[in-house]
């Protein structure tokens, strides 16, 4: 109180001082409507406030009129003066979609077929297409609520058409093989690698393979599929590539092999994914190990050890697929840290076009089996000097390699 009496003193010596036709005001954070009723009570006039006239004013003036004065705070705090009778009805200034005569806003709600509520509703507000509306999701119903006017929502339904439209989606089928190294020759001619079926280049670690055109390959060395690694031991990964003509019939190849002692299907998934939406295969297992729990308890944990393929499909017009492929080999090791065991990972990444139904051929993930068997006749091979004559010792190496064929298709029902 003793603020305002001080206002108002200041503002009566104004008036006088300026014979009651100019005004001085020099105020420093002074809530508005304080501001408003000051300056009312200096002037004679009547002023009717809002309740909701809020907020804090600074202000500098310096022998204006009170037309003026008012008219520069109402300006600065965003407010309106309608005069009613002998007084001023003081308010916050209506938004121009409010004023009347202006257009009105009605809500629409727009049900969704294929795209996500939530995700459209946040591109349309973040492209500044909405005007002056607004728009909200509705994720249960999977539906846009729109509060904007007739011509704005004249305007944005066709986009909001044109953005619902089902996605493409893409058939990955996968076929993780391994084979034995010293026949890959033999599975060189089998799927006719020599022959005029392949086309494209070649590439990968090696020397051959360095984006050589297949039509420049010497046909002895057409007759490899795996375009091996120029160090292929078991902690080597290098990836070769080679892409299969759509004319090879893969399946019955990988079983004729199989049927030969060639090779040995791990694994043959399919999976259906949306275009340019990453699709997970795995194929492996979860080695248990035990870990400390509170107050000196064990409990299980499980580290997986599997090989893993990403591939995320890109559909470009004209019948081809870009594929985004991420291989990744986890095996356990023979070594453990404080009783967890380690895993030996090994992984490439590629990307590679291809026709719709062709076939992708990834190499160069090696593996080294080494295994002893004993065979031997019970009490005579314990005898000794002459136990070994009744024992039978058979060790193996065998260098295999894990061939991983991708095949990606496009899924052309109508949806």
């Amino acid at each position: 109180m003793k603020k305002l009496g001080f206002y108002i003193a200041c503002l009566s010596f104004c008036f006088v001082a300026s014979q009651a036709s100019a005004v001085s005001l020099d105020f420093q954070a002074i809530p508005v409507a304080k501001l408003l009723e000051t300056v009312a009570k200096a002037s004679g006039e009547n002023v009717i406030l809002d309740d909701e006239v809020k907020g804090k004013l600074s202000l500098h003036l310096n022998n204006t009129s009170w037309p003026r004065a008012l008219q520069a705070i109402l300006v600065a705090a965003n407010l309106q003066a309608k005069r009613v009778g002998d007084s001023w009805v003081i308010s916050p200034r209506i938004s121009p979609q409010l004023e009347p005569g202006s257009a009105a806003l009605s809500t629409h709600y727009i049900a969704l077929r294929y795209a996500n509520a939530k995700n459209m509703a946040k591109a349309l507000a973040g492209q500044h297409i909405l005007g002056e509306g607004t728009v909200a999701a509705d994720e249960r119903g999977n539906a846009l609520l729109l509060r904007t006017s007739e011509a704005d929502f004249s305007r944005l339904k066709p986009v909001i058409q044109a953005m619902d439209r089902p996605v493409q989606q893409v058939m990955i089928r996968a076929r993780i093989v391994s084979i034995d190294q010293e026949k890959e020759s033999e599975i060189g001619l089998r799927f006719g690698l020599s022959g005029k079926r392949l086309s494209g280049t070649l590439a990968g670690s090696n020397e051959l393979a360095k984006h050589t055109a297949l039509a420049d390959v010497p046909l002895k060395d057409r007759l490899w599929m795996d375009l091996p690694a120029a160090n292929p031991d078991a902690a080597h990964v290098g990836l070769a590539m080679v892409k299969l003509a759509p004319g090879v019939h893969l399946d019955a190849e990988l079983s004729a092999l199989a049927s030969d002692g060639f090779a040995e299907v791990i694994s043959s998934p399919k999976v259906v994914t949306a275009d340019r939406q990453e699709a997970v295969i795995e194929s492996g297992q979860d080695i248990p190990y035990q870990e400390k729990a509170g107050e000196g308890a064990t409990s299980v944990a499980f580290k997986k050890a599997v090989l893993r393929l990403k591939v995320t499909p890109d559909i470009i017009p004209g019948g081809k697929i870009l594929l985004h492929l991420h291989v990744n080999q986890d095996k356990p090791s023979a070594k453990e840290v404080q009783g967890v065991p380690a895993i030996d990972t090994r992984s490439v990444q590629t990307q590679v076009l291809v026709r719709d139904g062709q076939t992708v051929v990834l190499g160069g993930i090696y593996e080294h089996v080494h295994s002893e068997q004993i065979e031997r006749v019970p009490f005579l091979s314990d005898m000794p000097l002459v136990g070994k004559l009744f024992q039978y010792r058979k060790r193996q190496d065998t260098h295999q390699e894990l061939l991983v064929f991708v095949t990606p298709q496009e899924v052309k029902q109508a949806l």
